[in-house]
């Protein structure tokens, strides 16, 4: 593999204050996404990035806007000029702190803000409002409610940037005809000018839907992922412990569990067929006198949690080095958590694409991991309807 450029060798190009700030989040090299979307002659052409997730795409992308920003004449601080588009709550803050950190040496600082769906409406947009939100972050149901009052929409007024992050998957999850609104909503793109960014782990057809509205049609085309080229879920190891019915399950979870802890660190993403399961296992491993191996401490994801109490799980796992994570699907994909050593799988999940992404949580910039599933007889046909897969069938 070719070393990557170090974010030094941007001088010149990105302001100092933001070389800074990369260094102190320790962020020395590029990746490959960062490097070709940095290498373009003029950060703000408009373009459509191919990249996977766990690849660096959010750096890729603030950076270049950031820098826009910047050098920009007569920017508005008190009107929306970065607008991001996320699918999820989860990836939408992530992406949120991203940028806090990386703007933290701005003088004036430019304000990021958040609209997201499960959280206090009315203090999130009293805050927009009152505030100074250069950056918003925002998934597709709530950008709708800021953009249906004449007042909020106001802020959008001056827009200079707008970005669709894993705009595949805010397809997959039946969002086009929420795009289209937004987009219309916003000032129309050929008068106004502003600068179309999208970024996909993959490219469907209904994508040309709403590119149409972002890119122009002389945008540049990015993609870090080589025709025929190995897919991530391919160099992650891959494996199946039967059991014989639904009562070994929770037994062969801690045999494992303690298996992989012996091995050395462990930092693990269970992922459950509902939120209830979630909880319940959660809830088991957890209990006085700590099921889980050698007293790991352990976290819950998934939907019926609070967003404060998913907000306040979201950063904890970012930063331990050990641990396990019960969740559901909030987490499937989008999410980067660090370091992730191996995820299993209880029971099965919806489809071949929900399994990619499950898996896809290890093994992330270049990482090391593996991925598990524990499965009763009714479920094994999965292995025989996706023999894709190379999942190896292992035992405790």
């Amino acid at each position: 593999m070719a070393a990557r450029l170090p974010y030094s060798s941007m001088a010149g190009r990105i302001a100092p204050q933001l070389l800074k700030a990369l260094d102190q989040m320790q962020y020395q090299q590029m990746t490959l996404v960062q490097e070709k979307v940095l290498a373009m002659p003029s950060f703000d052409r408009d373009c459509l990035v191919q990249a996977r997730t766990g690849t660096g795409k959010t750096i890729a992308f603030l950076l270049p806007a950031l820098q826009t920003l910047l050098t920009a004449k007569n920017l508005s601080l008190s009107h929306v000029a970065l607008l991001v588009l996320a699918p999820t709550r989860e990836l939408a803050q992530q992406i949120a702190d991203e940028c806090d950190r990386l703007t933290s040496l701005l003088q004036p600082r430019l304000e990021c803000h958040v609209a997201v769906g499960g959280s206090n409406k009315t203090s999130l947009l009293n805050k927009f409002m009152r505030g100074k939100p250069t950056i918003l972050v925002a998934t597709p149901g709530r950008l709708i409610d800021y953009l249906s009052d004449g007042a909020t929409r106001e802020k959008f007024s001056k827009t200079r940037i707008v970005v669709l992050d894993e705009a595949d998957r805010m397809l997959d999850q039946g969002f086009a005809p929420s795009l289209i609104k937004i987009l219309h909503s916003l000032p129309p793109k050929a008068t106004a000018g502003w600068q179309g960014m999208c970024f996909s782990a993959t490219m469907p057809p209904a994508i040309n839907k709403v590119l149409h509205l972002v890119l122009k049609s002389d945008h540049v085309k990015i993609t870090t992922i080589e025709e025929g080229g190995e897919p991530t879920v391919d160099r992650i190891p891959q494996s199946v412990i039967p059991v014989p019915s639904i009562d070994d399950v929770l037994p062969a979870l801690h045999s494992l569990l303690a298996a992989e802890k012996a091995n050395g660190p462990l930092k693990a993403v269970v992922f459950c067929s509902t939120a209830r399961q979630a909880g319940l296992l959660y809830q088991v491993f957890a209990a006085p006198g700590n099921a889980a191996p050698g007293r790991l401490p352990v976290f819950q994801m998934h939907s019926r949690l609070s967003q404060p109490a998913r907000n306040r799980t979201v950063e904890e796992f970012k930063v331990t080095t050990s641990g396990v994570m019960f969740a559901s699907d909030v987490v499937g994909r989008g999410m980067d958590f660090p370091d992730i050593s191996v995820v299993v799988q209880i029971g099965l999940p919806s489809d071949s694409e929900q399994y990619v992404h499950r898996v896809g949580r290890t093994g992330r910039a270049g990482k090391l991991g593996r991925a598990v599933m524990i499965l009763i007889p009714e479920e094994m046909r999965f292995l025989q309807k996706n023999p894709e897969f190379p999942i190896k069938t292992a035992s405790l």
